[in-house]
């Protein structure tokens, strides 16, 4: 649990690589907590659990995964302020004009 708390921000992906959240963790991880009580398939986190461990359960981060559960965390996310505001990010700092990057053996 301290390890978690020095993150400041947090990219969660469910299983196959589906965003599930990107965004600040919040002091004692309470943005993130509230961001993902805020979903209705989610578990809340119980007392004197690890946040760390309490949000890769509940996005399936085990070893069996709920894919029905995963699609409503991953649609949820989606059209969510956090994820309105990252594309509202990367419209801002994005260059169409930038040269695409070669790779070369």
């Amino acid at each position: 649990k301290p390890l978690f708390e020095l993150f400041d921000h947090l990219v969660l992906l469910c299983k196959g690589g589906f965003l599930a959240y990107i965004g600040p963790t919040g002091k004692m991880s309470q943005d993130l907590i509230s961001y993902l009580e805020g979903i209705p398939a989610i578990t809340p986190i119980g007392e004197d659990v690890n946040p760390a461990n309490w949000m890769l359960d509940e996005v399936g981060g085990g070893a069996n995964p709920n894919p029905e559960k995963q699609q409503q965390i991953v649609e949820h996310f989606s059209s969510s302020e956090p994820c309105k505001a990252l594309q509202a990010d990367l419209d801002a700092n994005s260059s169409p004009t930038a040269e695409a990057i070669k790779f070369e053996k």
